[in-house]
């Protein structure tokens, strides 16, 4: 599975409804992709600590819905 975003709405979006967490988006270490890219160790930890609790087949539904 690949992400990628666009655009900060898609930004927006990843994290509130596939990471629901959707404060991610709005913390200065994550605010935009500059800062995304500075701080992108931390950003991988807090993807992965979502990441790693769905199953392949989990991820594969959502992406077909068009949200990841």
């Amino acid at each position: 599975v690949v992400i990628s975003i666009q655009n900060e709405r898609e930004w927006h979006r990843l994290c509130a409804e596939v990471l629901e967490q959707p404060a991610l988006a709005s913390k200065p270490e994550f605010g935009d992709n500059d800062a995304r890219v500075r701080n992108r160790a931390a950003l991988n930890d807090a993807m992965s600590a979502v990441f790693s609790k769905i199953t392949r087949s989990l991820a594969l539904a959502v992406s077909d819905t068009g949200v990841l």
